[in-house]
């Protein structure tokens, strides 16, 4: 007599919604990768290896989702000391801030008299005067006058007939308490 066949419902029992794992299925609660054994013929067993269902979707599919990554808090603390090591070494030394202006004019002015400043008598000729001008300025760059305070100390260096001029013009300006 065959064998009987089973089509579509097993009967009557708890076990009958579930359906005969096929060749290259899972088992229900097993491994994934149990080996389900394969009737060929009634004389003879052989077994397949159970496909994951990963290699079934090919190499084109994506991995299977992971956890979270694992951070090394202490590998990124060494990363920024060194970081913060480097960047300290190649800064440049800084320079210390020049020194204040100096803005006591008496001072200044022995210090400018004692460097031999050159006076202006006021000649006709343009070309002293500007001779005079361009030697005044460099001295004044050179001892670090304020600029505020130049004309006050160039005052005194202005004689004879440029001494005059000044008084005129001076007495014409609005603000001569400021010179």
């Amino acid at each position: 007599m065959p064998p009987r066949t089973r089509s579509g419902s097993r009967g009557r029992g708890r076990g009958s919604a579930q359906q005969d794992p096929q060749p290259g299925e899972r088992l229900a609660g097993g491994d994934p990768l149990q080996e389900i054994p394969v009737v060929e013929s009634a004389s003879e067993s052989v077994t397949r290896p159970a496909v994951h269902p990963r290699d079934e979707a090919g190499p084109s599919a994506p991995p299977p989702p992971t956890g979270p990554p694992v951070v090394d808090y202490g590998a990124i603390a060494a990363i920024v000391a060194q970081v913060i090591r480097q960047l300290g070494a190649e800064r440049p030394p800084v320079a210390p801030p020049p020194p204040p202006p100096r803005t006591d004019i008496p001072s200044l002015f022995q210090t400018l008299k004692k460097a031999g400043l050159p006076t202006f008598d006021g000649a006709p000729d343009p070309l002293k005067a500007e001779s005079w001008m361009g030697e005044i300025e460099r001295d004044f760059e050179l001892f670090q006058i304020p600029v505020e305070s130049q004309t006050s100390l160039a005052i005194p260096f202005l004689v004879a007939e440029a001494a005059k001029w000044w008084q005129t013009v001076e007495a014409t300006l609005p603000h001569r308490d400021s010179l």
